[in-house]
């Protein structure tokens, strides 16, 4: 993503760098996951997605279907396990197909909501840690 993406992946990954002790997710530069199993999903935008992106990684086992459909670019992503695709979630309806078999993916997101809280919820950006905004 660094290397694709480098203006949306130094937005997000500001809200990673200033954890305390100086931790960094596995999900970096994204700040959260969320863990799907076996999901069809109807159609939605993820406005608050921060960035207005998202990430995908399916894990399949034995699977037929699960498409994931980008409906207004009228493309479908037949991922196979280990795939990632990052797309603007904010953007794009999307949605993936029905399965047959067994099916997992882990949806790598920030939530826009983190930025106001980095700015105002806490006290990190005074030093506290030893991190410097």
């Amino acid at each position: 993503m660094k290397a694709h993406l480098p203006e949306k992946y130094e937005a997000l990954r500001i809200y990673c760098d200033i954890l305390p002790y100086a931790e960094r997710p596995g999900t970096y530069p994204f700040g959260g996951i969320v863990v799907n199993l076996g999901v069809s999903t109807d159609c939605h935008r993820d406005p608050l997605d921060a960035e207005g992106i998202c990430g995908v990684i399916p894990f399949t086992r034995n699977c037929k279907g699960g498409g994931l459909c980008l409906y207004e670019a009228r493309l479908v992503f037949n991922l196979q396990s280990g795939d990632i695709l990052v797309f603007p979630s904010a953007l794009f309806t999307h949605f993936n197909l029905h399965i047959d078999g067994l099916r997992a993916s882990f949806v790598l997101h920030l939530d826009k909501h983190g930025k106001s809280w980095v700015e105002s919820r806490n006290n990190w950006s005074k030093g506290e840690f030893g991190i410097r905004i």
